[in-house]
Formats: C-alpha cells, sequence, structure tokens
C-alpha cells in the first residue's frame, strides 16, 4: 500500500529525473560546442584531441550527469522513511489510543500509511458493530447444500461459538462424501482467515 503523498512524490522524482537528463544532453551538447570554438586553448589540459565528436559529447554528458546528481533527492525518501518509524512509535505509545478493556496499545502494522490518519475521503458503513456490539457468535453453516446449526441461542460451547447441531457430529463421522466435504470445510475455515498475534502476558 501506498499513500497519496508517496505516489505524488514518486511522480515528482521521476519528472526530477526525466529534466536532469534534458539538462545534461543541452549541457553536453554547449559543452562540445565549446570545446571545438576553443580546442586550440583547451586541448592542453583537456586532451581531447583524439576522440571523436560522439566521445567527446559522450564524456560530456556523463560528467553532466554527475553534476547534475544531487538533482535527485534520494536522501528525501530515507528521511521520511525515519519520520514514518518514528510517528509509528508515537502512535503505539499514545495513551489515548490504549484500550482498557483489553488492556492493549495501538499497534502499528503498516508505517506506510501514517499522512493518511485523518484524511477520510469515503465512508462505508454497514452497521453491523453497531448492532452486534463486534460481539459475533457462529451459529450456523451450510456444507454440500446442507444446513447445519440453528438461528436458536442454544448452549455456549467456546468463547464466539454458539454451535449445536447432532446432525453435524452424525455426518461428519459417516465416512462418506458429505463427511470429506465437512472435513474440507473444516481445514478451509481454520487457514483462509487473517490472524494477529498478540502478547497477553501468559
Amino acid at each position: 500500500k501506498k499513500s497519496r503523498m508517496e505516489l505524488s512524490m514518486n511522480k515528482q522524482i521521476i519528472a526530477i529525473f526525466y529534466l536532469q537528463l534534458i539538462l545534461c544532453l543541452i549541457a553536453a551538447v554547449y559543452t562540445f560546442f565549446w570545446y571545438r570554438s576553443e580546442e586550440s586553448v583547451t586541448d592542453s589540459y583537456l586532451d581531447w584531441g583524439g576522440e571523436s565528436d560522439y566521445s567527446v559529447t559522450g564524456i560530456n554528458y556523463g560528467t553532466w550527469l554527475l553534476i547534475f546528481a544531487n538533482f535527485v533527492p534520494i536522501s528525501l525518501i530515507v528521511t521520511l522513511e525515519f519520520v514514518k518509524f518514528g510517528q509509528a512509535m508515537f502512535i503505539s505509545w499514545d495513551e489515548g489510543m490504549y484500550n482498557e478493556e483489553l488492556e492493549y496499545y495501538a499497534k502499528v502494522q503498516s508505517s506506510n500509511l501514517n499522512e493518511e490518519l485523518g484524511q477520510v475521503s469515503y465512508i462505508f458503513s454497514d452497521k453491523t458493530g453497531t448492532l452486534t456490539c463486534n460481539d459475533m457468535e457462529y451459529r450456523q453453516m451450510c456444507i454440500g447444500g446442507i444446513p447445519y446449526g440453528s438461528s436458536v441461542r442454544g448452549a455456549q460451547i467456546e468463547d464466539h461459538v454458539n454451535f449445536v447441531d447432532n446432525n453435524f457430529d452424525r455426518d461428519r463421522n459417516a465416512r462418506n462424501s458429505q463427511s470429506d466435504m465437512i472435513e474440507r470445510f473444516i481445514l478451509h475455515m481454520a487457514l483462509c482467515h487473517t490472524v494477529i498475534i498478540k502478547n497477553d502476558g501468559t
């Protein structure tokens, strides 16, 4: 992921680089004509008398490229990375973003989007968090066209799991095509999700 500032900076650096190439070309051509007009005076210390016109122009172009090397702000990129790292540290130390219920500070997973904080352009919301208080329970699933579980609240087995269905246990132990699909479903459900590891001190 890249922020809008980073994308804009990349475009500007590319534009500066092309400008540098154009300036070096203009300077190299000018230096070539100047050298040919002053060859009798400058040949004693430049010693380009035996070089062809293309060689002289190429040498001049490379010389001006080195002179204008500071046009491209490479150090700016390094400086920005240090600034973003510092911002990430301050975010993780911010007492205003401390969750007392979980005893957990804000954790910065990526510092690439620090400058995007607070610059909201669009908000998409389905009110899910408001209706469920972000406390969701697993009650039902459908495997191979067969539904399992119930929308009716039953005995809670594990945290956030409210799934009770005797048919599920029966089909899982049946050793047929349906039991194979159930095993694959459970495997995919266990693997295909995002988990953020948190150290709770235990």
